[in-house]
Protein backbone atom coordinates (compact mmCIF):
# COMPACT_ATOMS: atom_id res chain seq x y z
CA UNK A 1 0.00 0.00 0.00
CA UNK A 2 1.41 3.36 -1.03
CA UNK A 3 1.99 6.03 1.56
CA UNK A 4 -0.85 8.53 1.68
CA UNK A 5 1.42 11.53 1.15
CA UNK A 6 2.77 9.96 -2.05
CA UNK A 7 -0.76 9.34 -3.34
CA UNK A 8 -1.91 12.86 -2.53
CA UNK A 9 1.12 14.43 -4.24
CA UNK A 10 0.48 12.26 -7.31
CA UNK A 11 -3.21 13.23 -7.32
CA UNK A 12 -2.23 16.89 -7.01
CA UNK A 13 -0.06 16.40 -10.11
CA UNK A 14 -3.11 15.08 -12.01
CA UNK A 15 -2.80 11.32 -11.46
CA UNK A 16 -6.44 10.16 -11.45
CA UNK A 17 -5.49 6.60 -10.48
CA UNK A 18 -3.80 7.94 -7.34
CA UNK A 19 -6.95 9.84 -6.43
CA UNK A 20 -8.97 6.66 -7.03
CA UNK A 21 -6.77 4.88 -4.49
CA UNK A 22 -7.37 7.69 -2.00
CA UNK A 23 -11.13 7.38 -2.55
CA UNK A 24 -11.00 3.62 -1.99
CA UNK A 25 -8.97 4.14 1.18
CA UNK A 26 -11.40 6.67 2.70
CA UNK A 27 -14.80 5.86 1.18
CA UNK A 28 -16.00 3.73 4.09
CA UNK A 29 -15.06 6.44 6.59
CA UNK A 30 -16.79 9.13 4.51
CA UNK A 31 -19.95 7.01 4.20
CA UNK A 32 -19.98 6.18 7.93
CA UNK A 33 -19.64 9.83 8.85
CA UNK A 34 -22.42 10.82 6.48
CA UNK A 35 -24.66 8.06 7.77
CA UNK A 36 -24.03 9.09 11.38
CA UNK A 37 -25.04 12.66 10.52
CA UNK A 38 -27.89 11.93 8.12
CA UNK A 39 -29.33 8.59 9.21
CA UNK A 40 -30.05 7.65 5.59
CA UNK A 41 -27.81 5.46 3.41
CA UNK A 42 -28.69 7.16 0.14
CA UNK A 43 -28.06 10.65 1.50
CA UNK A 44 -24.84 9.43 3.13
CA UNK A 45 -23.62 8.09 -0.22
CA UNK A 46 -24.46 11.42 -1.87
CA UNK A 47 -22.66 13.36 0.86
CA UNK A 48 -19.58 11.12 0.60
CA UNK A 49 -19.51 11.53 -3.17
CA UNK A 50 -19.83 15.30 -2.84
CA UNK A 51 -17.02 15.31 -0.28
CA UNK A 52 -14.70 13.50 -2.69
CA UNK A 53 -15.61 15.82 -5.55
CA UNK A 54 -14.88 18.81 -3.30
CA UNK A 55 -11.60 17.22 -2.23
CA UNK A 56 -10.55 16.56 -5.82
CA UNK A 57 -11.32 20.10 -6.90
CA UNK A 58 -9.54 21.55 -3.87
CA UNK A 59 -6.43 19.35 -3.96
CA UNK A 60 -4.20 22.22 -5.12
CA UNK A 61 -5.02 24.03 -1.84
CA UNK A 62 -3.79 21.17 0.38
CA UNK A 63 -0.30 22.13 1.50
CA UNK A 64 0.50 19.09 3.66
CA UNK A 65 -0.43 15.85 1.85
CA UNK A 66 -0.32 13.76 5.04
CA UNK A 67 -3.09 15.99 6.45
CA UNK A 68 -5.61 14.70 3.88
CA UNK A 69 -7.78 12.71 6.36
CA UNK A 70 -8.45 15.70 8.62
CA UNK A 71 -8.71 18.09 5.70
CA UNK A 72 -11.21 15.82 3.94
CA UNK A 73 -13.22 15.25 7.11
CA UNK A 74 -15.08 18.57 6.77
CA UNK A 75 -18.19 16.43 6.60
CA UNK A 76 -20.65 18.43 8.70
CA UNK A 77 -20.66 21.21 6.10
CA UNK A 78 -21.33 18.73 3.31
CA UNK A 79 -23.99 16.90 5.32
CA UNK A 80 -25.84 20.14 5.99
CA UNK A 81 -25.87 20.72 2.25
CA UNK A 82 -27.99 17.57 2.05
CA UNK A 83 -30.52 19.02 4.49
CA UNK A 84 -29.35 17.27 7.62
CA UNK A 85 -28.71 18.43 11.09
CA UNK A 86 -27.71 16.17 13.95
CA UNK A 87 -30.50 17.85 15.95
CA UNK A 88 -33.20 16.85 13.45
CA UNK A 89 -31.97 13.34 12.77
CA UNK A 90 -34.10 10.41 13.75
CA UNK A 91 -33.20 6.79 13.51
CA UNK A 92 -32.64 3.67 15.58
CA UNK A 93 -32.45 4.64 19.22
CA UNK A 94 -33.03 8.36 18.54
CA UNK A 95 -36.06 10.55 18.74
CA UNK A 96 -36.55 13.30 16.20
CA UNK A 97 -36.29 16.74 17.81
CA UNK A 98 -37.84 19.95 16.65
CA UNK A 99 -35.35 22.59 15.49
CA UNK A 100 -34.23 24.61 18.51
CA UNK A 101 -35.38 21.98 20.99
CA UNK A 102 -33.02 21.00 23.77
CA UNK A 103 -31.36 17.59 24.11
Amino acid sequence: MEELGTLVRAAQAGDKDAFGQIVRRFQDMAFAFGYAMLGDAGLAQDAAQDAFIDAYLSLPNLREPAAFPGWHAGGPRRCRAHGASPHRRSGPGRRARAPGAGP
